[in-house]
């Protein structure tokens, strides 16, 4: 038997409601990840609240951008002005667990400085094709591919870099 009229009036009729649970679906699933976002990045605040032990909140900082961003790593640099560097405040590292990371990178060295010169973020989509790194073999041997970095600003003046790297 081939279709007929009614049988055609009648799919198109299912389709429409597929077309709208569909939508429904997807839109509840976009609430849900903001929803989820928006806790995590709650929780990263309330532990910034919290925590007066320095260390401690640089790296629960990191192990929270670390999470909303689904990385692997990450890291926060405070500059250290009487030293002209920036020192190694917290890091968060899912890759390599026994990697430790550059506890200091002169500044007007390297991806960091760069982040603080332009105060302005930086995103490197392929690290192999990127700016010179200070520790080109620790990238190498962390096998990360990609970059963000942001400012840490205090009113006007640049006081930090934190920063992503992932193996995407």
């Amino acid at each position: 038997s081939t279709f007929t009229e009614t049988d055609l009036h009648l799919i198109e009729s299912l389709a429409g409601h597929a077309v709208v649970a569909i939508e429904k679906a997807r839109a509840f699933e976009e609430i849900k990840t903001r929803s989820d976002r928006q806790e995590a990045l709650r929780k990263v605040t309330g532990d910034i609240t919290r925590h007066l032990d320095l260390p401690t909140l640089f790296r629960r900082i990191c192990e929270g951008v670390c999470g909303l961003l689904d990385v692997e790593f990450g890291r926060l640099f405070v500059l250290e002005e009487s030293a002209e560097a920036f020192r190694l405040a917290g890091y968060f590292n899912r890759i390599k667990k026994d990697y430790q990371p550059t506890p200091v990178i002169p500044k007007g060295i390297g991806i960091v400085s760069r982040v603080y010169t332009e105060r302005a973020p930086v995103i490197v989509s392929d690290i192999g094709k990127g700016p010179d790194w200070y520790n080109q073999e620790g990238i190498d041997r962390l096998g990360v591919r990609s970059f963000v970095g942001v400012p840490l600003l205090l009113r006007s003046r640049v006081v930090g870099v934190l920063h992503c790297f992932t193996t995407q």
